[in-house]
């Protein structure tokens, strides 16, 4: 079973939360609303639901 790997973040820029941030090539996260470094909260890995 495969597992998904999900990423939450909080942006100190803007203040927005959300989840799996895009990444520069240093390995730090960005915010997608205004481009700031955010703040990673959690990172936890999700079982992908098999169809039936």
């Amino acid at each position: 079973m495969e597992a998904e790997k999900v990423i939450a973040y909080t942006c100190h820029g803007c203040g927005s939360r959300g989840l799996n941030p895009s990444k520069t090539k240093k390995g730090n996260y960005l915010c997608p609303e205004c481009g700031n470094l955010v703040e990673v909260s959690e990172k936890r890995v999700v079982p992908k639901k098999k169809d039936k």
